[in-house]
């Protein structure tokens, strides 16, 4: 679900995905500034999210709402660069950003979860692709975060129980 959803930042499903982009500490796309997740995060605020494929270049290659907003499809931009990206191809801003990072691009680009496959596929403007790539990762970075929270939490849990008088001769296997 936590790809296949749209982005609507009313729904927990987006919060949880905001928060794996926040987790991943993305920097700016145009210039690799650190964006300030504390601030994102504090408010509502749909300005600091980013269609990384444009809205308008979607709809006019025929893709509908659903396919546009898809989660796969966002990250978080501070306000400035989103305005300087507009509605231009990715292609277009993609080669500016090769330009404009030099030699901090695949840093910046592995900050928003777009590694080289994905940067491919817009370089060439092939969302299905792109959309693809990402899925895998934020996919990925999901499941390694699940994974740590379920390690710490039967640590937690296992410490608890330990404290409790008798434990040991229950006899539980958690």
């Amino acid at each position: 679900e936590l790809i296949e959803s749209q982005f609507i930042l009313s729904k927990a499903i987006s919060k949880t995905f905001a928060l794996i982009l926040a987790s991943n500490k993305p920097q700016s796309l145009l210039d690799g500034a650190i964006i300030n997740i504390e601030n994102v995060l504090s408010t509502v605020n749909k300005k600091e999210y980013h269609h990384i494929f444009p809205k308008d270049y979607l709809k006019n290659k025929g893709y509908n709402n659903n396919e546009i907003n898809t989660n796969a499809n966002i990250c978080i931009l501070n306000l400035i660069n989103n305005r300087n990206i507009s509605n231009k191809a990715p292609r277009e801003y993609f080669l500016e950003l090769q330009n404009r990072l030099g030699s901090n691009l695949e840093e910046v680009l592995e900050s928003n979860f777009i590694n080289k496959k994905a940067y491919e596929c817009a370089l060439i403007n092939d969302y299905n692709g792109f959309i693809n790539a990402r899925n895998k990762i934020i996919i990925d970075k999901a499941k390694e975060l699940c994974e740590d929270f379920e390690d710490i939490s039967l640590e937690l849990v296992d410490r608890q129980l330990n404290n409790i008088d008798g434990y040991e001769q229950l006899n539980l296997d958690i």
